[in-house]
């Protein structure tokens, strides 16, 4: 047993922290009592492996991410910038256009170079169409073309005449028809004549029109002979005017054996369609230069070390790109082909928050998908409703070579690790962010320096030692361990703004420790929940004796959760006993208010009675335990030592002290354990004493493996200060009946063991 002392509780007064002003400490880089965190992190970022992707575990609030940024940014500012990607028109397959991968720079350069030329060989043809020398060349093929064919015609028509035959030329074809004495015959005039004559007029007839499907076969034949020459002709003239233009281009990109090859086809591809060019020259320009625009799809030109990519919002689109349409062909539309953040973060890193990514199924298949693989695929997926659409144009994939970072909490982690083979065989490395760190010299004065460089970073006033004193404290009660700092550096980063606002508007020139208190008195202001219930206990209206002596009945301490809420309070703990055969009933449980860990906590109240008074008989009696007024429900272990002394009180019918109140988990030989909030319990009760305005004495126990956890907030130790409060810590169940009775051990377990007696012989005796 423990009377504790004020310095036990207050204990960072007067504390010498090595030096005198935080302005003048050196600026802190790196992270703070991470070690291991840090080595891993290390390691993970340099090894040259496509598996041994990064998880950062850590809790909100802890600096996970600012920290792993900052590092990051060190290693990726040494490494080179990762190279360009262009997407181009696919001569093997259209629908897939060809993604080319060119030295950082080198991208719009080429964008610039080749759109430059077609646009420029384009021209060129165009002058050559409209050329004189051109036309003379095309005008002599087609005048002699023309001279054939009216020589063949004429033919025709001379036959026809020889034979009698009328032959006129209509757009679609021929009109033949019989003569008589140079007149065209009717065909009732034909009818009436010979049959001799009408065979012989059919004869002509049909040997007019073999000719002509004969001649029109020739110079169809001929008409095509033509084109061809005509082709071959802008053709010449073309190559003549492209090898001005293309060569020295391929001559610069020599060395890129992609880039050649897709000029020679570009050009092939508009020698091909010279005939095209020639008679639609509008409309197959538009065509051509829409076809052969190069999409600049990635551009490091301007990138300075490997990227850092952070994706807060990981839907599927935005990890691995889009496909916008903006024209009708398919095939020309790999203009609308949008990056991801894969894409953006090639080559470097890539940093994803799991529990956001999660959120998102397909996001996180498309990840696994996209390391596995290694290469990025830009699926056509509908965000809105994950399905896939209409099929338009499928890129070619891009080789992934950058590493992942996904940052999430320990839970998140585990359940991966645990549930997911892919996740265990991509993510190898685990970066884990602690949450507490060793009040160390050196930890102190790192977060000083912190402190230091988070002050200047932000251009917020910098705290005085005691407003520093103050920002330690409540670091270590976020820690709940008086030799712990927390990690939690988001809370202290928002303490300093808030604080150094308020020092600001007074004209001040540091933070001083009354701004520090005003803030953190701020975060630990009731809610209306909080003073509606201690409102209650003063009232009357939830029955809570806080002096003089009653049988059965204890205060125990617990922490009430009410959505975001959480605060302690006293609570009413009582026990009736009777003769049966029950053990030890929870009311709660039997009122389905109980969770697991509070029946278990029951269940070790069993173990402790048989263990300590069921050695020589059999122990027969029905104990009933409840929380008296509670309707929200009870978890939890740590009111096990209050149930217990109820117990005790009411089977040996000695009053416990109401001016007492005690939290702290048994186990089955009586030891008294660690529990959690302790800080709150205390503070909930000191509210409960405050609101009924108590001064005399109250006291509280509690384990003693708890002292470390005490961060009292101030007005709770000038309570103790001024001797209204008085904490006790203890070791056992033995030590706590001592204060809670105000007798000796031996003789309260005298008192239940002969009372245990007496319900043996009674239920014996009715058997």
């Amino acid at each position: 047993m423990k009377i504790l002392k004020v310095k036990e509780i207050d204990f960072l007064n007067n504390k010498n922290f090595g030096f005198k002003k935080i302005s003048e400490l050196p600026s802190l880089e790196g992270f703070i009592g991470q070690k291991e965190a840090q080595k891993a992190m290390e390691f993970g970022l340099t090894i040259p492996s496509k598996t041994h992707h990064i998880f950062v575990s850590g809790m909100p609030g802890s600096g996970r991410t600012s920290m792993v940024l900052e590092y990051v940014s060190k290693i990726a500012e040494k490494m080179p910038a990762p190279p360009d990607v262009v997407y181009v028109f696919s001569h093997n397959n259209p629908f897939s256009p060809k993604a080319i991968i060119l030295e950082k720079g080198k991208g719009k350069i080429f964008k610039k170079d080749f759109e430059d030329a077609v646009s420029e060989s384009l021209e060129e043809l165009r002058e050559i169409i409209k050329s004189k020398e051109f036309n003379e060349a095309k005008n002599k093929v087609l005048s002699g073309f023309e001279k054939i064919k009216q020589e063949k015609i004429e033919k025709i028509f001379e036959k026809a005449r020889s034979l009698d035959i009328f032959l006129k030329s209509r757009e679609t074809g021929f009109d033949i028809l019989p003569l008589i004495s140079g007149k065209i015959i009717t065909p009732e005039e034909f009818s009436e004549l010979p049959q001799s004559k009408k065979e012989e007029i059919e004869r002509n007839i049909k040997t007019i029109q073999n000719m002509l499907e004969e001649t029109v076969a020739e110079i169809e034949k001929i008409t095509m002979d033509i084109r061809e020459k005509i082709k071959n002709l802008l053709t010449q003239f073309g190559v003549r005017s492209l090898s001005s233009i293309f060569p020295p281009l391929i001559a610069k990109y020599l060395k890129e054996k992609e880039i050649v090859e897709f000029i020679k086809n570009a050009i092939q591809d508009i020698l091909d369609n010279i005939d095209y060019i020639s008679s639609k020259p509008d409309e197959s320009f538009s065509y051509f230069k829409e076809k052969y625009k190069v999409h600049l799809f990635i551009d490091n030109s301007s990138q300075r070390g490997a990227p850092i990519v952070l994706e807060t919002h990981p839907t599927p689109t935005r990890i691995i790109g889009r496909i916008e349409r903006t024209l009708e062909n398919p095939t020309l539309d790999f203009g609308g082909i949008i990056p991801g953040a894969f894409h953006r973060a090639n080559g470097g890193f890539l940093i994803i928050p799991a529990e956001e990514i999660l959120k998102i199924g397909p996001s996180y298949t498309f990840l696994k998908w996209t390391l596995k693989s290694g290469k990025i695929y830009i699926e056509n997926i509908n965000e809105e409703e994950n399905i896939y659409t209409t099929k338009t144009i499928k890129p070619e994939p891009i080789p992934f070579t950058g590493k992942v970072i996904m940052i999430g909490s320990p839970s998140t982690y585990f359940n991966l690790k645990e549930s997911d083979e892919d996740f265990n065989e991509l993510f190898k490395i685990h970066v884990e962010f602690k949450t507490r760190m060793a009040k160390t010299k050196r930890n102190i004065m790192d977060l000083a320096r912190f402190i230091k460089t988070f002050c200047d970073k932000e251009k917020l006033l910098y705290p005085d030692l005691n407003s520093f004193r103050k920002i330690l404290w409540y670091s270590s009660r976020i820690a709940q361990d008086q030799n712990k700092i927390s990690t939690n550096f988001g809370a202290i980063c928002d303490l300093l703004r808030e604080a150094s606002f308020m020092a600001q508007n007074e004209k001040n020139k540091e933070i001083k420790e009354k701004h520090i208190n005003f803030i953190i008195n701020r975060k630990f202001k009731a809610t209306e929940i909080e003073e509606i219930y201690f409102e209650w206990i003063r009232k009357g209206v939830i029955s809570i004796d806080f002096k003089g002596k009653k049988v059965g009945t204890i205060n125990g301490l617990t922490v009430l959760t009410y959505g975001e809420t959480v605060f302690g309070r006293p609570v009413k703990i009582t026990a009736t006993c009777s003769v049966g055969k029950e053990g030890v009933v929870d009311i709660e449980r039997e009122a389905e208010l109980s969770g697991p860990i509070h029946t278990k906590g029951t269940q070790i109240l069993r173990g402790y009675l048989g263990y300590k008074y069921g050695q020589k008989i059999p122990i027969y009696m029905t104990a009933r335990v409840v929380f008296e007024q509670t309707y929200e429900g009870v978890e939890g272990d740590s009111a096990s030592a209050a149930e217990l002394l109820s117990i005790l009180s009411s089977l040996s019918e000695l009053p416990i002290y109401q001016n007492t109140a005690i939290t702290g988990a048994i186990n089955q030989f009586g030891e008294i354990q660690a529990i959690g909030g302790i800080n709150e319990k205390i503070e909930g009760l000191y509210q409960a004493l405050k609101f009924k305005e108590i001064k005399n004495k109250f006291k509280v126990i509690f384990p003693e493996t708890n002292i470390k956890n005490l961060c009292l907030r101030d007005e709770v130790i000038d309570f103790i200060k001024k001797g209204y409060l008085e904490l006790i810590a203890v070791k056992n169940i033995d030590e706590a009946i001592r204060i809670m009775f105000n007798k000796k051990e031996d003789f309260v377990h005298k008192k239940v063991l002969q009372k245990l007696e007496k319900y043996y012989k009674i239920l014996k005796s009715s058997e």
